[in-house]
């Protein structure tokens, strides 16, 4: 069975779905329901899985995203805003992290801010603060090594626009 591979975020992992008889291209904005809510992701891929994998572990595709769904993901004024307030806030509780990017959930449930790191950081405090200050649930998500390189390699431009020599 043909699925459909679906990437939340640039810096995300790559989930697949089952696209139902939606005819999908690489690159098509698309909704799901995930665990954690509903969410607008991008096609990167389709792979074929056994009808058993797929009836037992992958969840339906809902539809392809609308140009009234595409108008409820905040602007780039709007992550810039909170991507600020986020890095005023690393500096506040002194967190040895660079920010890369924020994701949002489709539906305005989850914020997630991307950073990269050298070893563990305990950012307990900055989630609180930002979970107070946006209003929607809050997270951190470190980078692996192989996605920041994936990411400069793909853009030409080394996360976060740091230096290459970071990674």
């Amino acid at each position: 069975m043909k699925v459909v591979q679906i990437q939340f975020a640039p810096w995300d992992k790559v989930y697949n779905f089952n696209p139902t008889d939606h005819a999908l291209m690489i690159g098509d904005q698309v909704i799901v329901k995930t665990e954690l809510g509903t969410e607008l992701g991008r096609v990167v891929g389709f792979i074929e899985v056994s009808q058993t994998e797929a009836e037992n572990v992958i969840k339906p595709l809902v539809r392809k995203a609308t140009t009234t769904d595409m108008e409820k993901v905040p602007n780039e004024k709007q992550k810039k805003k909170d991507l600020e307030y986020c890095k005023k806030n690393i500096i506040k509780y002194d967190l040895p992290m660079k920010l890369v990017d924020v994701h949002y959930s489709f539906d305005g449930s989850r914020i997630t801010f991307a950073f990269i790191a050298d070893g563990r950081i305990d950012f307990r405090e900055l989630v609180k603060e930002l979970t107070r200050y946006l209003t929607a649930l809050s997270d951190c998500s470190k980078l692996a090594l192989e996605m920041k390189l994936k990411l400069w390699a793909t853009t030409g431009i080394a996360v976060g626009l740091y230096a290459a020599a970071d990674f």
